[in-house]
């Protein structure tokens, strides 16, 4: 009985190595791995403690490098502890390892999902735009109401759209009876 259950636990085991395959691709493990290896040495630096502005940022960025492979690193070890676990459940065929293998994968399972909810929870949801300042109006434009023809204090107005605001240009004056 108990071997139906590692096959069903290793089955599940298995499709969560794309997600964990994937999670590594969007960590740049490689490119986080090298950064840290260059904080490091620059830390050894003689002058490194003599801006504590430079050293205080560069330490946090260094905490939050290694926080992030120490996760990905943990899944990593709980996937294969997982799989060696079934392997030995397996040989065995005991219940007790059965036992134990489920709830790790339950575990792993929660830990999984809540890694791809951080990685899409702390992905910045759209870049910061920088605009030109817009343009000084005229006094005389700013109550204006846009409309195909727009009229205020006897002128005549039409709505002109540039590439990041509206603005407005007199036309004509409006002949009053």
């Amino acid at each position: 009985m108990a071997l139906i259950e590692f096959d069903n636990y290793k089955t599940q085991l298995m499709t969560y190595k794309t997600p964990l395959e994937e999670i590594r691709a969007s960590l740049d493990l490689e490119g986080k791995q090298q950064r840290i290896i260059e904080m490091e040495r620059q830390m050894e630096e003689p002058t490194f403690w003599d801006d504590p502005e430079k050293s205080a940022k560069i330490m946090k960025d260094l905490n939050s490098l290694k926080s992030a492979v120490g996760r990905y690193n943990s899944l990593k070890t709980q996937y294969e502890d997982i799989e060696t676990l079934i392997e030995m459940g397996r040989e065995e065929d005991d219940e007790e390892l059965a036992a134990e293998a489920g709830e790790a994968l339950e575990t792993f399972a929660q830990d999984i999902e809540n890694m791809r909810t951080f990685r899409v929870s702390t992905m910045p949801i759209m870049p910061r735009l920088h605009f030109p300042q817009a343009p000084v109006v005229p006094k005389r434009w700013i109550s204006m109401r846009c409309s195909t023809a727009c009229i205020h204090a006897g002128v005549r107005s039409t709505a002109l759209l540039s590439s990041f605001w509206t603005t407005r240009k007199a036309t004509k004056p409006v002949l009053r009876a």
